[in-house]
């Protein structure tokens, strides 16, 4: 226990030290409605929020390590890049830079960062967003976003435009979107609740659990995981789900107006719950296939795996 101790009060007091060599930083600028703005935090956390007020403001503390800061804002430009320090070993204690910033609500933005925890809200035109081991919260994001990240997690809450969320070994959460949907995971499970009109769905090593509300246009794919997808329009859905060693659960509502073609090409089970076809066994090898149709067969439905199990269920 006095070990400890020991070490809980050198980890206080480094942080502390570290603390109060941080420099302050206080920026106000007027700018344009829709200023294209970069921002660069190597290391740190910052929130993001949008004004009506064509400001950028920044205030906080660099972190400790860093060598400055550089702030250029003319000609409907501004890039604010924090310095990191080519010679300063970093460790998981850091702190980083810790960040308040406010810019116009229709601004371009480009952020960018090493370990670097972003929290963004409120803007309505283009936002690209660049970490590697920091994770993205962002709501209400209007316009286009795009977000890529190494080994963050993603989550994104009523965001509406053009949607798209990256990253290798993360985890994608994403609540009531609208617009155009796209998730890519590689390791790392996908979670929606969306009202987007196209969806399309990605993960390697993941699962995915989707909860669709109005898109026709759907897509998901997995190579080592499993599916639940929930598709509540039915009136004539456009669907492709296939799986390599997982299974998947397909959720249709009982207006659904569809042609289904399901099939398991190397032994996985085949279960149909919403129609009274049954899968058909091949007469040669372990694969089988179902095929039916749901009300009039308006929309297309394709239902695949490799050595998964594929089971259609009612809503």
């Amino acid at each position: 226990m006095k070990l400890i101790n020991q070490l809980t009060a050198m980890v206080v007091t480094s942080l502390l030290a570290l603390s109060a060599h941080a420099e302050s930083i206080s920026i106000e600028r007027d700018v344009t409605a829709n200023e294209k703005i970069e921002i660069v935090v190597p290391a740190g956390k910052a929130e993001i929020r949008a004004n009506d007020d064509n400001k950028v403001i920044i205030i906080g503390t660099l972190d400790p390590k860093a060598d400055g800061y550089d702030f250029e804002s003319e000609n409907g430009v501004t890039t604010f890049v924090i310095k990191q320090s080519k010679s300063a070993e970093y460790s998981f204690n850091d702190p980083g830079s810790v960040l308040t910033i406010s810019l116009p609500k229709a601004s371009i933005l480009t952020l960018s960062g090493t370990s670097f925890d972003l929290n963004i809200s409120g803007f309505n035109n283009r936002t690209r967003i660049n970490t590697v081991s920091g994770d993205l919260v962002a709501k209400m994001l209007q316009g286009e976003l795009k977000a890529e990240s190494v080994s963050g997690d993603l989550s994104c809450s009523e965001c509406t435009g053009k949607i798209s969320l990256t990253t290798v070994s993360g985890d994608i959460d994403d609540q009531q979107s609208s617009g155009e949907l796209t998730l890519q995971a590689v390791s790392g499970d996908i979670e929606t609740d969306t009202k987007a009109t196209t969806v399309k769905l990605e993960a390697v090593s993941g699962d995915i659990n989707a909860d669709i509300h109005q898109a026709q246009q759907i897509t998901m794919n997995v190579v080592n995981g499993d599916i639940e997808a929930k598709v509540r329009n039915g009136k004539a859905p456009e669907v492709t789900i296939a799986t390599v060693n997982g299974d998947a659960d397909l959720y249709l509502p009982a207006d659904t107006s569809a042609r289904v073609s399901a099939s398991a090409v190397a032994g996985g089970d085949i279960n149909n719950e919403i129609s009274d076809e049954r899968a058909i066994e091949e007469e040669y090898g372990p694969g089988s296939s179902l095929t039916t149709k749901l009300g009039a067969g308006a929309g297309k439905i394709e239902f695949t795996s490799v050595n998964g199990d594929l089971t259609l269920k009612k809503l």
